[in-house]
């Protein structure tokens, strides 16, 4: 019993078309055999072995038929390559460095490295007010300086003023448009071409530096003032979609800007 245990055992193992072809060769070697020793006549045994044969080609038929609906589909699917189409697309960058307000790189040691254009966006940027020789000692270099602050007359400067704790921003942001003016007007005539200020209308959502290939992005987090505001540092060697993808956005903005104006100007909705 314990022969016959193992036995079946091992038949089940096997898929069905090898068990049907196994049973068949058995009865065929069986048949021959009988007809050998005159068991059985020899017609009768070349008969039951083409009778296996049919059977076991007609299982094998049987089991394979199935499976042709996928052979025949079109166009033709490979399940690995579904899997890795489908799969939604991610970017992999590098760890972004997170500072506090302290560890950033002062602005005018920014403005002093700058190889080729130096890039600002901000509210009031009354920071600026501190390096204004740097400033102008880029624009004499030839390196590209461009400032984009907020309106000071947006209809929602006091949405502005709750969101990033502030308070008398509108002032603040003339005052700087305006030392940004006089500094620009110390300049030559050719280097004041270097030197770009703007304004834009939109609901601000973040500060940002970008210097060369070296960004710094300071995002506004709700009634938060800015010296509990965190900053991320992005390398575009190491971090370039994302670098991009933040450098394209400041460029949109800007586009969208107008020049600033050197007086209060009127109302903009």
């Amino acid at each position: 019993m314990l022969l016959a245990a193992r036995c079946s055992k091992s038949l089940d193992a096997l898929p069905r078309i090898e068990l049907v072809g196994v049973i068949g060769l058995g009865f065929a070697i069986f048949t021959f055999v009988a007809e050998s020793v005159h068991y059985i006549p020899f017609d009768l045994a070349l008969g039951i072995a083409i009778a296996i044969g049919a059977i076991v080609l007609v299982t094998a038929f049987w089991c394979n038929i199935k499976k042709l609906p996928h052979y025949f589909q079109w166009p033709i699917k490979h399940p690995q390559k579904e899997k890795e189409i489908h799969q939604p697309s991610t970017i992999r960058e590098p760890t972004i460095d997170v500072c506090n307000q302290d560890d950033l790189s002062p602005l005018s040691e920014l403005f002093g490295n700058t190889e080729r254009e130096i890039m600002i966006q901000g509210i009031t940027l009354e920071r600026l007010n501190h390096i204004r020789s740097s400033i102008a000692t880029a624009a004499k270099q030839g390196k590209k300086v461009r400032i984009l602050l907020c309106h000071p007359q947006l209809a929602f400067m006091g949405e502005i003023e709750t969101l990033v704790d502030s308070t008398d921003t509108k002032n603040r942001i003339q005052s700087c448009i305006n030392m940004l003016y006089q500094t620009k007007d110390r300049l030559g005539s050719d280097d004041k071409q270097n030197f770009e200020i703007k304004c834009h209308n939109h609901f601000p959502t973040m500060s940002l530096v970008i210097k060369d290939d070296y960004m710094q992005i300071e995002p506004y987090p709700s009634k938060t003032p800015q010296d509990k505001r965190k900053n991320f540092r992005i390398n575009r060697n190491e971090q370039r979609q994302l670098f991009d993808v933040y450098r394209k956005a400041f460029e949109n903005l800007l586009n969208d800007a107008k020049p600033a104006d050197r007086t209060a100007p009127r109302h903009v909705p």
